[in-house]
């Protein structure tokens, strides 16, 4: 999965997700388990403290389901260090920056979307929820800093990237069940063992909403009740995504893997439209993956040049 690509039913909590750009908090060094030191690379180390506020700001509060284990927190810390202590340096050192003005309405912003599309507009909880993480104003104003500046960065290292009608004709060819549309049911849930048991309830013919309400770890159940309509399968995950796009209509999945749990899924209607009809998505994303696949290449090198060294 690319690093900057998400699965997500809501186009704008995707859009959200596509920019989680890392941003650096306060820990309390008074706390002798977060002066652990967790990590260390070319020039400096990370802290438990900084490494436990950061995992939870970019992954458990945007995200509540997202498995907090400790292989989780290996793969989020190297790409935290990746990101921000060796990528952001780098761009500010060669001059990029932001207008700090014009954030003026970021935090607010943030904070709307995010109580809307993850806290389903429960101002408390989503204040309850940054109380706990001990994340300010002033964490998520420099999220938006630091988010504007790789931004920056990520379009000067990638360039203008020019698409031939041949090359997206032959994009197209392949990766037809990206732009396929329909109507998707699915429940999310931890383990497989679960994801069995919920295909089980469903054959013997209990309510999905009512099913998808009790039992599903997406944020969004609850103003949806698991039902995605005229959704485009190219925003899911892989393994989701083929499953969506293959299976038998009207007919419940066996349990799917990503990286957010394990799903059951449904297909009520799909339609895969023909290429002229969509030649202009088709030309944006093969823009688009080829843009990743060059920010991809820089990422790694920067990670392989970092001599990042994870000691949690």
């Amino acid at each position: 999965m690319s690093r900057t690509s998400r699965w997500w039913n809501s186009a704008l909590l995707c859009t959200l997700f596509l920019t989680l750009f890392i941003v650096t908090g306060c820990t309390d060094d008074t706390d002798e388990k977060n002066n652990d030191v967790v990590a260390t690379y070319t020039g400096g180390e990370v802290k438990r403290g900084e490494l436990e506020k950061q995992y939870h700001f970019q992954r458990t509060l945007l995200s509540p389901q997202y498995p907090e284990t400790e292989d989780y927190k290996r793969q989020f810390l190297e790409e935290y260090i990746t990101l921000q202590k060796v990528i952001l340096e780098k761009a500010k050192s060669e001059g990029f920056k932001v207008d700090e003005a014009k954030t003026a309405d970021a935090v607010q912003e943030y904070k709307t979307q995010v109580t809307e599309l993850v806290y389903n507009n429960d101002k408390q909880k989503f204040a309850d929820q940054l109380k706990k993480y001990a994340i300010t104003d002033e964490d998520i104003k420099q999220y938006v800093v630091h988010d504007e500046i790789l931004r920056q960065y990520r379009a000067a290292k990638i360039g203008k990237v020019e698409a031939t009608d041949a090359e997206v004709s032959e994009y197209y060819k392949q990766h037809s069940n990206d732009f396929a549309t329909g109507d998707v049911w699915h429940i999310l849930v931890k383990t497989k063992d679960e994801a069995v048991r919920v295909k089980e309830r469903l054959g013997k013919g209990e309510d999905f909403e009512l099913l998808a309400k009790e039992l599903s770890q997406d944020p969004t159940v609850q103003q949806n009740g698991g039902k995605m309509t005229d959704v485009q399968f190219g925003v899911f995950v892989g393994s989701f995504r083929d499953a969506a796009a293959k299976l038998p209509l009207k007919t419940y999945s066996d349990p799917v893997e990503t990286e957010y749990g394990w799903h059951i899924l449904r297909v009520e209607k799909r339609d895969v439209p023909k290429f002229e009809t969509v030649k202009g998505q088709v030309t944006q994303k093969f823009v688009t993956d080829r843009e990743n696949a060059a920010w991809d290449k820089f990422y790694e090198e920067a990670r392989a040049g970092a001599n990042i060294k994870i000691t949690m």
